[in-house]
């Protein structure tokens, strides 16, 4: 599995947006983490909301659970070591 951020004027915007749709729920705002098996966006994780979007088929809770300590984690690393 890959994790990989992405900004919301990229191209990873559309994966996000699109586990928005299959998730049947809104997109998160702003910059987000998004994690990939295989080649294939599963889930996705906003930095500044929190909000979760996942394909369920492939995004198992240990994905959203991995998705979740990664942003809470990112802050503290920022903070520790500088932009």
């Amino acid at each position: 599995m890959i994790l990989m951020c992405s900004d919301p004027r990229s191209a990873d915007a559309a994966a996000v947006w699109r586990l928005a749709l299959l998730d049947a729920g809104d997109p998160p705002c702003g910059p987000a983490l998004l994690a990939e098996l295989d080649g294939e966006p599963v889930a996705a994780i906003g930095f500044v909301d929190g909000r979760t979007v996942a394909g369920h088929r492939r995004a198992s809770p240990a994905v959203l659970a991995l998705l979740r300590a990664r942003r809470l984690e990112t802050p503290a690393i920022a903070f520790v070591f500088g932009p």
